[in-house]
């Protein structure tokens, strides 16, 4: 599978199968997947940190129509999976999970509905993501080694937890997934199907989480910063080409 850089992060490009297969071969090895969406691009922008956590990931996953049609502008097609579609779809393979994120309660309730999908789960440990302690996560991943270790404590906090604490247990598979448990535990709806489709999913939350609006901005920046790099691979291009008549 090919990789691509964008904005300085090294993500991997392909088909949805392509992508998922990638992340089901790690089920079981072990590995740091991130879904890499317009706002941890422009936080690894600004951020030489956040930047080197998200390159020091097994697999980085496009994540977003924005993502999608960054790369399709350079003549790189990508099919994109977002988080909480993937975290779901990598269950499948059984195992123990620690969960670390959402309030309190939601870990359990987010538990209880995936088991209930596939039964081979069991609970390694479910942590909320307001009274967690970094030691006490430590310790419980040093003495269960979980197959799957979710951290829903949103960007860029949980890659940076997940970047120190995969040390601590190699054969687990740690994803971060924001605000994954809540769509889990059913407390929050996702979009419908025809706007996940049409790569509108996005609008969906904004729609129901006015809080999100505050993104604007930054989303503003990614498309700025997206395309002026496109300019410049696509002017490199035109410039070998011209060399080479």
């Amino acid at each position: 599978m090919d990789t691509q850089s964008l904005l300085g992060v090294r993500i991997s490009v392909g088909t949805k199968d392509e992508l998922l297969q990638a992340a089901r071969s790690l089920v079981g090895v072990g590995g740091r997947v991130y879904t890499v969406n317009p706002l941890m691009l422009v936080e690894a922008s600004r951020d030489v940190a956040m930047r080197e956590v998200l390159n020091r990931a097994t697999l980085c996953i496009p994540d977003g129509v924005g993502v999608r049609r960054t790369f399709l502008a350079r003549g790189v097609y990508t099919d994109v999976l977002c988080g909480v579609d993937l975290g779901a779809e990598l269950l499948a393979a059984g195992g123990s999970v620690g969960f670390v994120g959402g309030a309190p309660g939601v870990c359990e309730e987010a538990f209880a509905r995936l088991s209930r999908r596939y039964p081979t789960l069991s609970a390694a440990f479910l942590l909320d993501g307001y009274t967690f302690d970094e030691e006490d996560v430590v310790r419980r991943l040093r003495a269960t080694r979980p197959s799957f270790l979710y951290v829903c404590l949103g960007t860029p906090q949980q890659e940076r937890m997940i970047d120190r604490w995969a040390q601590v247990s190699p054969s687990t598979l740690c994803m971060g997934l924001g605000g994954s448990f809540d769509v889990y535990a059913g407390r929050v709806r996702r979009a419908p199907s025809f706007m996940r489709q049409w790569g509108c999913e996005w609008l969906w939350r904004m729609l129901c989480q006015p809080r999100r609006l505050r993104r604007i901005p930054a989303l503003g920046r990614y498309m700025y910063l997206s395309m002026v790099e496109n300019r410049q691979i696509n002017c490199t291009k035109k410039g070998k080409r011209s060399e080479k008549k």
